[in-house]
């Protein structure tokens, strides 16, 4: 039986290739694509709902010979003015390492961090939408100020939050009563948030209030997304 094409030509015969005009036109090609992109908003499927953005920056430097077998190192994108299942994002950041399509049409990224910067505005709508008589504000030195909505103003509680297995903890560290301030014991249980599946196999790593922004930290082991399988000699007749 006759052998099934691969999606990359011989390596050896491409380093030549690689190494001379085609290395260069290569990058100019990486380099006119991105900015032709730059500043454009997409709608990128695949989610786990519509997500819009802006993208603002893509971060790949590829080296040709390592191109020509399929490899593409690490490659970064940034993004703001996001929209997520209707919820806005101020900006998102996505780092792929170790970016690689293998010869069946596979591309590959393993690991791959995410970090999302929400308004703590749109954090306090949403948890206001979720639990009407909780408010949440912006503490001090990475903590969260909670609140019965109805007392805000006279008392409140300073949590941390941490990330323990798949649930979100609020550790109890501060409480506070009108302008006073009390230590609260360490032995204090924290309260517990279970956490959603994500799409594409993200787990939340770390949670991280802001004085007006909250930053989520994301990571998944392994993405891989099917590509269509045309040779990568293609790009190179391309006007």
């Amino acid at each position: 039986m006759p052998e099934e094409p691969s999606l990359w030509p011989d390596p050896a015969a491409l380093r030549a290739l690689m190494a001379g005009p085609a290395g260069a036109l290569l990058d100019r090609l990486l380099r006119r694509a991105a900015r032709q992109l730059i500043g454009r908003r997409f709608t990128v499927p695949g989610t786990g709902g519509e997500l819009v953005l802006r993208l603002d920056a893509v971060r790949a430097r590829p080296e040709p010979l390592s191109v020509a077998v399929g490899q593409f190192g690490d490659v970064g994108v940034s993004a703001s003015d996001v929209e997520w299942r209707g919820v806005p994002i101020r900006r998102l950041d996505l780092a792929c390492r170790n970016v690689h399509v293998r010869p069946t049409g596979t591309a590959v990224a393993a690991p791959v961090t995410l970090e999302v910067a929400v308004g703590i505005d749109v954090v306090r709508d949403l948890v206001a939408a979720a639990r009407p008589a909780v408010r949440i504000d912006a503490g001090a030195s990475g903590q969260a100020r909670v609140a019965w909505s109805h007392r805000a103003e006279t008392a409140a509680v300073h949590v941390v939050p941490e990330i323990a297995g798949r649930a979100l903890q609020l550790r109890p560290t501060v409480l506070e009563i009108r302008s006073r301030r009390f230590r609260l014991p360490g032995w204090l249980p924290p309260a517990r948030i279970a956490l959603p599946d994500l799409p594409r196999n993200l787990r939340l790593r770390d949670v991280e209030p802001g004085a007006d922004e909250v930053v989520l930290r994301l990571v998944a082991g392994q993405w891989a997304e099917e590509l269509p399988t045309s040779p990568l000699l293609d790009l190179f007749t391309m006007s």
